[in-house]
């Protein structure tokens, strides 16, 4: 039994054909590649609306929600009053005096016994103050000295007075523009504070030219 034989024409014809049909899927599948990414890409952009959408209905309900009030804070109760215990002072004595009774101590005589027994009788005693007595007569141990010196001489003390700053008189214009010398003695008094009192000119020469200046130096 012989197999037919296949014609030449018809294996032409389908080689042709499967290379045209290659030829458009080639053709084709950069534009379904396009349009795989496009849907691809809407997609995506519906997803990111649809949760840009759910965020814009969340916000405003969770807006909405008052805050929760905090929760009351819990009453302390008051410290209970202590009062202080009552204490009891005891009662002390004392001795109550007053001025009568001083008075009445002080003013007690005292009885002095008769001394007419003793021969003396008709002798008159007079009354005698001795409080003026006590209070001049000197304290036992103590110096008997008059008032105290305000005035000593130079030799009764036990150094002599130093000046501790000595003070230039001013020489007269009248005396120095005529050339005219002198000299005056002064007497006066220095206090224990240093001050100086009582002046008194005891020789001046020439007689009165100087004698001012001297004072007011001095």
């Amino acid at each position: 039994m012989t197999q037919p034989q296949k014609s030449p024409f018809r294996t032409g014809f389908l080689g042709i054909t499967g290379f045209v049909v290659g030829l458009l899927i080639l053709a084709l599948s950069p534009t379904l590649l396009r349009q795989t990414a496009f849907d691809s890409e809407r997609l995506a952009l519906a997803k990111i609306r649809l949760l840009a959408l759910q965020e814009e209905v969340l916000e405003p309900e969770q807006m909405e929600k008052e805050p929760e009030p905090p929760p009351p804070e819990p009453e302390t109760p008051d410290p209970p009053e202590i009062e202080p215990p009552e204490l009891e002072m005891p009662e002390i004595d004392t001795p109550q005096s007053s001025y009568e009774s001083i008075s009445q101590d002080y003013g007690n005589t005292v009885q002095l016994p008769s001394i007419t027994g003793l021969g003396v009788s008709g002798v008159k005693v007079a009354p005698q103050n001795f409080s003026r007595k006590l209070a001049r007569a000197p304290l036992p141990g103590l110096p008997k000295h008059g008032p105290p010196r305000t005035r000593f001489n130079p030799d009764e003390v036990d150094r002599m007075p130093q000046a501790v700053a000595a003070a230039q008189p001013i020489y007269p214009y009248r005396a120095k523009r005529l050339g005219i010398e002198g000299r005056v003695e002064v007497r006066f008094l220095v206090d224990a504070r240093g001050r100086t009192s009582l002046f008194k000119i005891l020789q001046s020469q020439p007689p009165g030219e100087f004698d001012q200046v001297v004072l007011k130096t001095v």
